[in-house]
């Protein structure tokens, strides 16, 4: 399993149209992909349809106990 990570601290340089694109590319040559959205914004959420205003940051809940990992995995989303 390979991890891919995009990050940066600055606003408006591409990381969630960089993070769908790539992940469709991956997908489309047969690899199985998973996004985490860990954004305020949830923009990567919003792009895919899953943003839920309820469930702000699930990541950051589950990490921080707040979550049972059930409850998360409804909240993340996968490609092939």
């Amino acid at each position: 399993m390979k991890v891919i990570s995009l990050l940066n601290l600055k606003g408006g340089v591409a990381k969630t149209f960089t993070a769908v694109n790539m992940a469709y590319e991956l997908y489309r040559r047969g690899y199985k992909v998973l996004l985490l959205d860990n954004d305020k914004q949830g923009n990567l959420s919003k792009a895919y349809g899953r943003y839920d205003a309820e469930s702000v940051a699930p990541i950051t809940k589950l990490l921080s106990g707040e979550w049972q990992a059930a409850a998360a995995t409804r909240q993340l989303f996968c490609l092939g």
